[in-house]
């Protein structure tokens, strides 16, 4: 999660710089294409995030105009969402009808409600996109991932803190036993007694008394 803030932090600082893109660069062969594809998969079903952190970035270093690098991110989207959907079912499937309103991972309930508001308003996003310079898309982009990188670095520290003040808190005394008197040394162990001779047989052993013999 470090890696992955301080990648987005990075991405987010190169994009709000005002840059002239570099002259004859242009998007890699379809090998390299297909394996920033794999990661971009990976990635968002790991975090499950739609990828665009990684797609609009990687397509603007290629010179694709950032208004076409945010329709194809959106349009990507759509199959990772679906992907990972599919994945996050098939692998919570033991969970079925233990919670109410869940399938597998997933809530349904926000599901529907946040997938129907995001249908009515995506249009006016794009069509807003159309209207504005493309410096502007990619300031406010470049900020949401600041915020976004930000956010999980926050996370990670805090989680990291409460881990470490856990450990000092178990290796620390009790409040009540850090003022009580130290105890008193044990007792020196008394010393062992020598081992006895085994006792020598009497010298009667054997023989028959006087007064039995005849």
């Amino acid at each position: 999660a470090i890696v992955f803030g301080v990648f987005v932090l990075y991405s987010a600082s190169k994009m709000a710089r005002k840059s002239a893109p570099v002259q004859g660069r242009s998007l890699p062969a379809p090998f390299w294409i297909a394996a920033m594809g794999a990661l971009i998969g990976f990635v968002s079903g790991l975090f499950g995030a739609g990828g665009a952190f990684f797609s609009v970035p990687f397509m603007l270093r290629g010179n694709v105009p950032v208004r076409q690098a945010v329709a194809t991110s959106a349009a990507l989207g759509f199959f990772i969402a679906l992907a990972n959907s599919v994945g996050y079912i098939w692998s919570g499937q033991a969970t079925f009808g233990s919670h109410p309103g869940m399938i597998g991972f997933i809530y349904w309930p926000a599901l529907l409600i946040v997938s129907a508001t995001s249908i009515c308003t995506a249009p006016l996003g794009a069509s807003l996109a159309h209207q504005i310079d493309q410096v502007t898309p990619k300031r406010i982009f470049a900020g949401m991932l600041t915020v976004l990188a930000i956010y999980m670095l926050t996370q990670v520290l805090t989680q990291a803190c409460r881990l470490q003040a856990g450990l000092c808190h178990l290796q620390r005394p009790p409040h009540s036993a850090r003022f009580l008197p130290p105890a008193p040394p044990p007792p020196p162990l008394a010393p062992l007694h020598p081992l006895r001779r085994a006792a020598s047989p009497s010298p009667l052993c054997g023989r028959v008394p006087p007064a039995v013999r005849h």
